[in-house]
């Protein structure tokens, strides 16, 4: 994924959201993105999942939203995985 398309999914919640939760997921996914080990990389990626899930199960976010986010999530984990695999080898 290139870095327009994670921009784009940084700022993929939907619009009228309190400014909290925008901050605290600029703040995870710049995390994730940062992360130089593989072990952090699976930190960032589970709070990650666990904050879109309780967007979700707070009604703030849609389900299909939800989906469609968590989909790009898992590509930007698949991808920052296999970078950091390739660097420890």
């Amino acid at each position: 994924m290139n870095q327009k398309a994670r921009d784009q999914l940084q700022n993929a919640l939907p619009l009228g959201l309190p400014d909290d939760i925008y901050a605290s997921w600029v703040g995870a996914m710049s995390e994730l993105r940062r992360a130089l080990k593989t072990e952090h990389v699976n930190d960032r990626y589970q709070f990650c999942c666990g904050y879109l899930q309780a967007l979700a199960d707070s009604r703030l976010i849609e389900p299909r939203h939800y989906g469609m986010l968590r989909a790009e999530l898992l590509e930007i984990w698949i991808t920052a995985t296999d970078e950091r695999g390739r660097h420890t080898q």
